[in-house]
């Protein structure tokens, strides 16, 4: 029963491969959007892996689905342009005012409305031109990730959790099969002056050719 515009700084949608696009079963079908024909992989389970012990936890059914993140990015898009949003690409905003409504202005007009949903990120514009509090450095997760091919996976129904507080401070490394042949690898850390060592690590702990075996 809302009118809604989506601003987008980019000509279309989408992360554009920024992401490990695994997304729980249950979550995926609450949306509505028809997604089985850009399915990649179905995972059942996880291995933990700490430094002194491995854990394994297998279901019979399909917990987590693997996507082409950038085709459901898009499809997300026409679902909700079907539903009646209106999307206004190549449309970056430069900044906000406030009289009653919330004004933004971009590179091609002016947007008002009387509710505003800033999906624009750690650094979002919307935030420091609002009056919502910093970020502390603390608070902020950096993150890298890689796509491999002519992987070694011993079974693409199982993602990896490596856990070593030392490496990957207050978050994990992971491995998300795409196939049996290709594989996602990522790691993250609120220690931001380790990430470098953090992904040698993680890459250090996959034996070539690539394997997600121990």
């Amino acid at each position: 029963g809302l009118e809604a515009t989506v601003l987008e700084e980019d000509a279309k949608p989408g992360k554009f491969g920024r992401c490990g696009a695994i997304f729980s079963k249950e979550g995926l079908d609450a949306t509505g959007v028809p997604y089985k024909k850009i399915i990649l992989n179905e995972i059942k389970g996880v291995r933990i892996i700490s430094p002194n012990s491995v854990m394994n936890v297998k279901s019979k059914k399909v917990q987590g689905i693997v996507l082409d993140r950038q085709q459901f990015d898009e499809l997300c898009a026409d679902y909700a342009a079907a539903a009646g949003a209106h999307f206004q690409f190549n449309s970056r905003v430069n900044g906000y005012k406030t009289n009653g409504q919330i004004t933004a202005q971009t590179t091609d007009g002016s947007f008002s409305s009387s509710v505003l949903v800033a999906a624009d990120g750690i650094g979002s514009l919307a935030a420091k031109s609002l009056g919502f509090p910093a970020f502390r450095q603390s608070d902020i997760v950096l993150a890298y990730q890689a796509e491999f091919d002519r992987a070694k996976v011993n079974d693409k129904e199982m993602v990896d959790v490596i856990l070593d507080n030392r490496l990957y401070k207050n978050f994990f490394a992971w491995t998300i099969p795409v196939s049996e042949e290709r594989v996602r690898v990522g790691v993250a850390t609120t220690d931001m002056a380790k990430i470098n060592s953090a992904k040698k690590a993680v890459l250090a702990f996959l034996p070539r050719p690539f394997s997600r075996g121990l």
